[in-house]
């Protein structure tokens, strides 16, 4: 988990280049979260269910979120509201 203090926003990924961007931007790493796996061209793997993260296009306003989702209704709703479906991306333990 990264915090970016510009945007007082928290961020995950379980990819070491999302990692390395975040830190890039001024983002402090501040520890382990919880364990996820990485989705692999959206798919994750038996005994695990996929996280959506879904980002609200504020970065402008300095309001940058994200929100990671497994429930594809609440999906549908966020993307209603305007926020950017970034698909799949890890896998939490079921």
């Amino acid at each position: 988990r990264y915090y970016i203090p510009a945007v007082n926003t928290h961020f995950y990924s379980a990819l070491q280049s999302e990692c390395d961007f975040a830190r890039s931007i001024g983002g402090l790493f501040d520890g382990v979260e919880f364990w996820v796996t990485r989705a692999v061209d959206a798919n994750c793997p038996a005994g695990t269910q996929a996280l959506t993260r879904l980002y609200n296009n504020r970065w402008r306003e300095l309001d940058s979120n994200h929100r990671y989702l497994t429930s594809a209704s609440e999906i549908g709703v966020m993307q209603r509201q305007g926020w950017s479906n970034e698909g799949v991306v890890m896998c939490a333990p079921l």
